[in-house]
C-alpha cells in the first residue's frame, strides 16, 4: 500500500492510509542466513600447561561452532594426538568432562585418535573414553592433512 498526500484524497476523494508499522522479518537462526555448510578439523595435541583450561577452550569452541551454524550444517572432526589424547583419558574419571563429549558426539562431533600416539603412549582403547574402533586412524597428521585435502577448514587452538 502507498501513502497519499490529503490534498490528492481530497481531489480524488479517496482515503488517506495511514502507514503501517511492517511486520519484523521473522527471526532466522544465524546458521541459515549468516553461515553457509562448514566443515573443520581441530586439533587437538594438548596444551604445554593448563590442560584442563586448554581442554575446557577445546570444547566450548566446539559447541560455539554447533551452536553458530546449526548441528546439520556443519562436521567437525577432533583429531587427538600426543597429550591431547589425555582429553579421553581425564573423560574416564571426569563425569562432566565426558558429559561434554557426549553431548558433541550427539550433535555429530567425531573424535579421532592417533594410533601411533596410543603405541608411543602404551595406550589400549579402552582407557580412552567412548573411543571405538572406527575412531582410531594411522596417523594424526596424514589425517589432518587427509581432511584439509578435501575441503575440511584447519583449526589449532
Amino acid at each position: 500500500m502507498t501513502l497519499r498526500s490529503p490534498l490528492l484524497c481530497l481531489l480524488l476523494g479517496t482515503a488517506m492510509i495511514a502507514p503501517t508499522t511492517q511486520a519484523a522479518p521473522s527471526a532466522q537462526p544465524a546458521q541459515a542466513t549468516t553461515y553457509g555448510d562448514q566443515k573443520t578439523v581441530y586439533q587437538n595435541n594438548g596444551a604445554p600447561v593448563n590442560q584442563p583450561v586448554y581442554f575446557t577452550m577445546l570444547l566450548h569452541s566446539l559447541r560455539n561452532q554447533i551452536t553458530a551454524v546449526g548441528k546439520d550444517h556443519v562436521k567437525i572432526v577432533v583429531v587427538n594426538f600426543g597429550a591431547g589424547v589425555d582429553l579421553l583419558i581425564q573423560a574416564q574419571t571426569d563425569r562432566a568432562l565426558a558429559s561434554q563429549i557426549d553431548m558433541l558426539k550427539a550433535d555429530g562431533v567425531q573424535f579421532a585418535v592417533c594410533a601411533n600416539t596410543m603405541k608411543g603412549r602404551h595406550l589400549r582403547r579402552e582407557q580412552l573414553y567412548g573411543v571405538a574402533e572406527q575412531d582410531i586412524v594411522p596417523s594424526a597428521v596424514a589425517e589432518i592433512t587427509h581432511l584439509q585435502s578435501i575441503g575440511f577448514a584447519y583449526i589449532h587452538l
